[in-house]
């Protein structure tokens, strides 16, 4: 992994104070900048400017698709990532909180998107920031197979809008690139009993959004922080998970349907 220089500490460091100030001056409204905690804006940063870096991939012009980006927090650290790539962030939002959640009626009672292009325009790299207004559907209307490379998904963490995003958003993503997203805290077919381990003593489960754990499990994905590599505590305060879509997608189709041939052959 790459080291992060200074600047890009500096840079890290003051959205992440942006982000404070944001919260203790809507702490009574709950509207936070981007919903990130301190360690995933410096994970972010480091899966999409230094891990990125390390694959077989496009690492130059890079195009990052943002669906769901409230005021703007993530796409700021996305858009300091695509600095290092010469790259540009379009980042999608219809700007009214999903429905039926503790933010829609923040997008009614706020003009959010007002607030999120005061909050880019604070930052010069936020000058590589393309902002659509549209539902998540329409945005990957615009867009052809195969044209991005980085995609981060932060909208509705409900099971089928999320899982909805992920079949219509990966076929625009090129081969070995990178789909990832927020608000993932537990892989379930390896955290269940975990999980079980957190909520025995709990009334109510407050911090895991399930839909979102339940479509990245069985998309294949994995998070940026491993259980087996840090506390209970740790895993679920971060939510980044990450997939990289296969350079050779129909490789392991065939070679299954190889195996299967072979078996009934030695059946016949």
């Amino acid at each position: 992994m790459e080291l992060m220089s200074k600047t890009e500490i500096v840079n890290l460091d003051e959205l992440w104070k942006m982000e404070c100030s944001y919260l203790n001056k809507f702490m009574n409204v709950s509207l936070p900048l981007g919903g990130l905690t301190k360690d995933d804006v410096t994970n972010l940063y480091l899966m999409v400017a230094c891990d990125y870096y390390d694959t077989h991939h496009n690492t130059s012009n890079i195009k990052i698709a943002e669906v769901g980006c409230w005021t703007g927090l993530s796409s700021l650290v996305l858009a300091l990532s695509a600095k290092k790539f010469n790259g540009t962030v379009i980042s999608i939002d219809w700007f009214k909180g999903s429905e039926n959640t503790n933010l829609d009626w923040a997008g009614d009672y706020f003009n959010v998107k007002k607030i999120f292009m005061n909050n880019i325009s604070k930052f010069t790299f936020g000058n590589c920031i393309t902002p659509m207004e549209a539902t998540s559907i329409q945005a990957s209307e615009k867009f052809t197979n195969e044209s991005l490379d980085v995609i981060f998904l932060d909208a509705d963490h409900r099971y089928k809008n999320i899982k909805k995003d992920i079949d219509i958003w990966l076929p625009k993503l090129k081969k070995g690139g990178l789909l990832c997203g927020h608000d993932c805290e537990i892989i379930l077919d390896k955290g269940i009993d975990t999980l079980y381990d957190i909520t025995k003593d709990m009334d109510i489960i407050e911090v895991v959004h399930m839909g979102v754990c339940r479509a990245v499990t069985e998309l294949g994905g994995k998070k940026v922080d491993s259980l087996e590599n840090h506390t209970i505590k740790e895993s679920i305060s971060s939510g980044l998970w990450y997939y990289v879509k296969p350079l050779e997608e129909n490789k392991l189709k065939i070679e299954e349907d190889e195996k299967l041939d072979t078996n009934d052959k030695r059946i016949l």
